[in-house]
């Protein structure tokens, strides 16, 4: 009797590891599962070419197009108001877009697919920007229209845009988010099994080792397509221009060196960027590599521990489901954008295998030249370069004049020219030791927020944070629950109406919304859970990712 009770014993105790290691040999296969899925996915995905092949570029270039694929189309107004929710929304120009809407309807008829929906709509961005969504909507910044000086280069733009549509380029975006909200639930489920048997409460687990080599897997598989189709998007938009009898040389060429030009331009800046988010991703992360490094000092240890450090922030940053700045620094090592210069010198290479008589040297420029010169557009296009001056010049003299210049006339409804007069209200304050009421010089904004033909969120975003700061809680939760109710079909809103609930009404209303939020739109889901957790949730997970980050180095370093 005595021996049985002690059998049944142990095999209670035994009883929770069993099922521990069945639940997470389950989670182990289910994780191998994704992958192989979003694998065998992305197999039926495009074969895109790789290597540069001069002969074969320049046949793609006279070649038929490919027959596009079938496909859903998702809802171009819901597409339209998420973009208006993104940055400083779009630019109301009707002339302009008139006239690149008729552009992209040649680019249509010539790839013979003219009942294709999508529009071109304007980006309130000085940034050379420009991008497609699956909705067949093309956006542009205003920075190109302001810069570029022919037809043809503007054509350039458009039809490599159209391409990613064309090839159906977002059909990797619609793979990912799935096998990602799977991935997150099987990885909850065995940390919860873990939890509950007293085993993996702390450090790194084989679950988040899987995980991890997933997210990895995942990314770099990403890139690897997302730069070839990159690459066939150049091949593919310069066929149609070409067919449309655009010159290269004052188009597709034009576009890409304006925006190789501006991107060196910028790449001081953008490197100082990247390296102050590194700094900070290393600083803690780090701390338990250089506590075991006895030559801190020297270059082999510089050059060894780096890495190990980078390594763990980021995989703490994948512990924050991609929510920190490593994020921003895994996606710029991963960009599904290759080299513009090598982009460049590919088609360029392409081109000189084409006879001379197939190709226009004669740039079309008075279509664009009475396109820019319009009334309206001229005005919106002066005043926006007037904003960027004064923003990027807010110590200067007559940073404030311009600002309001800038935002006076057509444009004296446009959230981006608004936010500027703010930012140069808030520096003359302060360059003449006056301080500024944020609520009193977000007031501005309001003028935005009443023009329903240019509202962009955040122009609520900023007033409410402003009002907010200012004390007064009850205006700042009504301006984002106005805005809210405006943007309510816009993805892009809901962390940061979740966010502000979380500080205004407490984190039981913020993680109530954060459901339906999950509900309605999975993709962001994880986004949405994150902006409704309480100071202490963000503490308690800070100090996870921070412990898993150095559990990893001291696994990796066999300590």
């Amino acid at each position: 009797m005595r021996r049985r009770a002690l059998a049944a014993q142990g095999a209670a105790k035994m009883a929770p590891m069993h099922r521990h290691h069945r639940v997470l040999t389950s989670m182990r296969l289910s994780l191998i599962v994704l992958s192989a899925t979003l694998l065998s996915a992305c197999q039926n995905l495009p074969t895109l070419p790789f290597v540069p092949d001069s002969a074969a570029d320049a046949r793609e270039l006279t070649d038929a197009l490919p027959a596009p694929e079938a496909r859903q189309w998702p809802h171009a107004g819901d597409d339209v108001l998420n973009q208006r929710a993104r940055a400083y929304g779009l630019v109301r120009m009707p002339e302009m877009q008139a006239y690149l809407d008729g552009l992209l309807a040649r680019i249509k008829r010539q790839a013979g697919v003219p009942e294709w929906p999508g529009s071109v709509y304007i980006l309130a961005s000085s940034t050379l920007d420009a991008y497609t969504t699956a909705a067949g909507n093309i956006y542009i910044s205003q920075s190109w229209l302001s810069s570029a000086t022919s037809e043809d280069e503007i054509v350039g733009v458009l039809s490599h845009e159209f391409a990613h549509v064309y090839l159906h380029y977002h059909k990797l975006d619609e793979v990912v988010p799935a096998t990602d909200k799977a991935a997150q639930l099987a990885s909850a489920g065995a940390t919860l099994v873990m939890q509950m048997t007293g085993t993996g409460a702390q450090g790194w687990t084989d679950v988040d080792s899987l995980v991890a080599g997933y997210t990895v897997g995942r990314d770099l598989l990403s890139t690897a397509w997302g730069r070839s189709q990159e690459s066939s998007a150049d091949l593919l938009g310069l066929n149609i221009s070409l067919q449309l009898g655009y010159s290269y040389d004052a188009g597709y060429k034009a576009f890409l060196e304006r925006l190789a030009s501006w991107q060196e331009d910028h790449a001081a800046h953008q490197a100082q960027l990247e390296k102050e988010m590194l700094d900070q991703v290393m600083q803690r992360a780090s701390a338990a590599v250089e506590a075991g490094n006895d030559t801190p000092n020297s270059e082999v240890s510089k050059a060894m521990f780096k890495p190990l450090s980078a390594l763990a922030g980021g995989i703490a940053g994948l512990m924050h489901l991609g929510q920190t700045g490593v994020e921003k620094l895994w996606s710029a090592s991963t960009s599904r954008h290759p080299d513009t210069i090598a982009r460049l010198d590919r088609l360029t290479m392409a081109i000189d295998e084409l006879p001379l008589e197939d190709l226009q040297f004669d740039a079309t420029t008075k279509p664009w030249r009475q396109a820019r010169a319009q009334r309206r557009t001229a005005a919106t296009l002066r005043n926006y370069q007037m904003a960027v001056q004064a923003v990027t010049q807010l110590d200067h003299p007559k940073a404030y004049t311009w600002a309001r210049q800038s935002a006076a006339g057509v444009t004296a409804t446009h959230a981006f020219p608004l936010d500027v007069l703010v930012k140069a209200q808030m520096a003359r304050g302060a360059a003449q030791s006056r301080a500024m009421n944020p609520a009193t010089a977000s007031a501005v904004l309001d003028r935005n927020i009443a023009a329903p033909s240019d509202r962009a969120w955040i122009s609520y975003a900023t007033r409410s944070q402003a009002l907010l700061r200012a004390g007064q809680t009850a205006r700042a939760q009504a301006i984002i629950n106005q805005g809210f109710n405006y943007f309510n079909d816009a993805p892009e809103v809901w962390p940061a109406t979740i966010a502000m609930m979380a500080a205004t009404q407490g984190v039981d209303e913020a993680k109530r919304l954060a459901q339906t939020c999950a509900q309605r739109f999975p993709n962001i889901g994880g986004a949405c859970q994150m902006a409704a957790r309480s100071p202490a949730e963000k503490a308690a997970a800070d100090r996870q990712a921070e412990q898993k980050a150095e559990a990893l180095l001291n696994r990796i370093m066999n300590k």
